[in-house]
C-alpha cells in the first residue's frame, strides 16, 4: 500500500480543487489549448457544475452550447459531474435515500453512498468550483 503525503493536488487536467475562478467557457477553453500528443492512456477531464448552472428556461441550452464549442474546438473527453455539497453531505447523514448518486473519482465513477468517508470528504471539498455558479 503507497502512503501519501498530502491531499489530491487535482483530480486530472483540470484546475486543483478550489483554484477554478473564472467561468465554464474559459476552463473549456483553457482545455482545448493543452497539448496532448504525448499523453498516453487518455485523460479524465471532470467539469463540476453545480444544478444552479442549468436551472431556469435557458439553462440547459446554454450547457449544450458550451460542450458542443469545446468539441468543436479540439475537445477531447469529458466529464460533466451535476451535484452540489449539500446533496452529498446529506447523502452522508441518510444513504439510503440517496443511493443512486454517481460521482467520479478519477478513473473510475462509483456509487456515493458506497465509498468510505474519507474518500467521500474529499469529493465533496472538490465540488461546488466557484466559477461554474452562473448567476
Amino acid at each position: 500500500m503507497v502512503a501519501f503525503a498530502g491531499p489530491t493536488l487535482s483530480d486530472g487536467p483540470g484546475p486543483s480543487q478550489g483554484r477554478d475562478v473564472r467561468r465554464p467557457a474559459a476552463l473549456l477553453n483553457s482545455m482545448t489549448k493543452l497539448v496532448l500528443t504525448k499523453v498516453s492512456g487518455g485523460m479524465a477531464f471532470n467539469m463540476k457544475i453545480t444544478p444552479g448552472f442549468v436551472r431556469g428556461p435557458d439553462g440547459p441550452g446554454i450547457l449544450c452550447s458550451l460542450l458542443k464549442t469545446y468539441v468543436a474546438q479540439g475537445g477531447l473527453q469529458i466529464q460533466v459531474n451535476m451535484v452540489d455539497r449539500e446533496t452529498l453531505r446529506k447523502a452522508q447523514e441518510k444513504p439510503d435515500d440517496y443511493r443512486n448518486i454517481v460521482v467520479r473519482i478519477a478513473g473510475y465513477c462509483d456509487y456515493f453512498v458506497a465509498l468510505d468517508r474519507k474518500l467521500q470528504d474529499e469529493i465533496i471539498a472538490r465540488t461546488d468550483q466557484p466559477a461554474v455558479v452562473v448567476a
